[in-house]
């Protein structure tokens, strides 16, 4: 796919299929079903995905938060723990998520 969207005639891509192993008629039909997007498109579509994906970590860390706070509020010592459990759970999904978000999201092309 690289290839193509880099501007790889097709026959030459199923030439290479071919030489890694594939059956010539899988080659061609797999490069005739290609799509090629263009890089800068991809490369958005990917930041988008990550702003969302921090985004997403932020809101799950703020909620867990507020689930953390009100299991230590109960009085009842079984339930604050099984609230203050799903609020540390809900934080570190959304710290992950979060890291995530912030490490695989980079420069975007225009």
């Amino acid at each position: 796919m690289q290839q193509l969207a880099a501007g790889t005639d097709r026959t030459v891509v199923v030439k290479g299929l071919v030489e890694r192993g594939w059956p010539e008629v899988s080659a061609r039909r797999f490069v005739a079903n290609v799509r090629v997007t263009p890089l800068a498109a991809s490369r958005r579509q990917g930041a988008q995905h990550e702003r969302w994906r921090v985004a997403r970590g932020l809101l799950l860390m703020l909620l867990g938060a507020g689930v953390v706070a009100a299991g230590l509020a109960l009085d009842d010592p079984s339930a604050s723990l099984f609230v203050f459990s799903a609020g540390v759970i809900l934080s570190v999904f959304g710290l992950l998520d979060f890291l995530f978000g912030i490490s695989a999201w980079g420069p975007v092309d225009q």
